[in-house]
């Protein structure tokens, strides 16, 4: 049996009933561990009747200066109470045991809840992967959470309409600039035979190798615009394209104006140029049947030359191929394989069918996945979006456009969710019929449980 000297307890705290049971059995220092408490300790026995009569009874005991053993002693029944609570009339500290420390899954998703919260600024933890939910908000939702299923937490992100008006604007003045510069273009094209071209001088030429490649560029640009409709955040996703598209027609306009090539197929009809300097009148009448053709030659209206530096088919071709990429999941890999394939393809052909020179499809295909990697870059990172000696890309001409279009979008990939492009109140309408035919058995069949 253990003698006194052997119970020890840290300091500030008060032994326990069973300390104290211990301490009296032992025959020559029964009360000695009792003695020696403060005259003003109360130590307070709070005892759990076994009795169904009596179970929420409680039945309180003070133990005075110099209390006998006796009024220490429990039976065995007592050794059966439940739990047994000590409160020190000094407020001393309680020998409680320390709160084990979280698991690294409650740290990481408090984390992560407080990174949403000072990140962004938006309601952190309001649907999580997993939701299995079919409509939300009275809108049917199609989650394809993958890779970045941590970030389809934030569910409220702000659309903000009036901005992707302004990105549209500012992808239209981009648009009607390149036509300007190419209606001008065109009466400074030299006539002379094609450049020498490492490429073009070793393939042969294929008459339809344009066409075809045009056709690709149409399929992979309603491809990336199904995408974008599709998706639920369609208008961040917009206004991203309109600020890039915009980007790159602006330098495309410049790039061709300042350096105008020959034409790289001879075969190829470009209208003739004019004798005279252009009128307004005139101007407006190329613009207008540029327009109207889209820039593509299978229309036929094609028939100003001179926008070589860089290729606007790569560009869009390629631009295509990055928007399906990325707001597509990445577990459709042979999707964006396909679409890999079909953009190579498609520069192929046009290289065979002379739309372009090489140079022209480099220049285009380093221009546009810059720009494209260095704006989600900087989308994507809190730090960038912050002015200071660490960001050398507030020195873009273009920064103050960006921060004003991403101010209230998190920093972080979008969520891989995607909804129909039609009003809440379709949608909710909608979802009630199918949750209605889901529910109401067939007349004829009895439900097997």
């Amino acid at each position: 049996m253990n003698s006194p000297e052997e119970i020890k307890k840290p300091e500030g705290c008060i032994a326990t009933t069973e300390d104290a049971i211990t301490s009296a059995n032992v025959d020559d220092g029964g009360d000695n561990l009792i003695n020696n408490c403060d005259p003003n300790e109360i130590i307070t026995v709070i005892e759990l009747d076994e009795t169904l009569e009596h179970k929420d009874k409680v039945s309180t005991k003070e133990i005075n200066n110099q209390p006998s053993t006796s009024h220490l002693q429990q039976d065995q029944g007592t050794s059966k109470a439940m739990s047994h609570r000590y409160s020190h009339s000094n407020s001393e500290p309680e020998c409680d045991t320390p709160p084990e420390p979280p698991s690294l899954r409650q740290t990481t998703a408090a984390n992560r809840g407080r990174q949403n919260q000072a990140g962004n600024g938006h309601r952190p933890g309001v649907v999580g992967s997993g939701d299995t939910n079919p409509a939300r908000n009275g809108r049917a939702v199609l989650d394809l959470g993958d890779s970045n299923s941590d970030y389809d937490e934030i569910e409220d992100i702000p659309q903000e309409l009036p901005k992707v008006f302004f990105a549209a604007l500012f992808t239209t003045f981009g648009f009607l600039f390149t036509t300007v510069s190419l209606a001008l273009t065109h009466d400074r094209m030299p006539d002379y035979p094609p450049l020498p071209d490492v490429i073009l001088d070793n393939t042969p030429y294929q008459a339809w190798g344009l066409d075809a490649s045009e056709y690709i560029l149409i399929f992979l640009s309603l491809t990336a615009l199904a995408v974008i409709i599709f998706h639920k955040y369609r208008f961040i996703v917009l206004r991203r394209v309109f600020l890039m598209l915009g980007l790159l027609y602006f330098y495309r306009a410049i790039c061709f104006y300042v350096t105008v090539l020959p034409k790289a197929d001879p075969q190829y009809y470009c209208s003739p140029p004019l004798n005279h300097t252009i009128t307004f009148v005139e101007l407006m009448q190329r613009c207008i049947r540029i327009i109207s053709g889209g820039g593509l030659s299978i229309n036929g209206q094609q028939v100003f030359c001179g926008d070589f530096i860089y290729s606007g088919h790569t560009m869009s071709i390629f631009f295509a191929f990055f928007i399906i990429r990325e707001y597509t999941p990445r577990r459709l890999w042979y999707l964006h394989g396909a679409v890999l394939v079909l953009a190579i393809t498609g520069i192929v052909f046009l290289l065979l069918g002379r739309g372009h020179y090489t140079i022209d499809v480099i220049v285009a295909y380093f221009i546009t996945s810059n720009t494209w990697w260095m704006y989600h870059s900087i989308a994507y990172n809190e730090r960038l979006h912050e002015s200071g000696a660490h960001n050398f890309f507030t020195n873009h001409w273009w920064w103050k456009g960006f921060y004003y279009f991403e101010e209230k979008v998190p920093k972080r990939p979008l969520p891989w969710k995607y909804d129909l492009p039609v009003p809440d109140t379709v949608t909710q309408k909608f979802t009630e019929l199918i949750s209605l035919t889901r529910r109401t058995p067939r007349d004829g069949y009895q439900e097997i449980v």
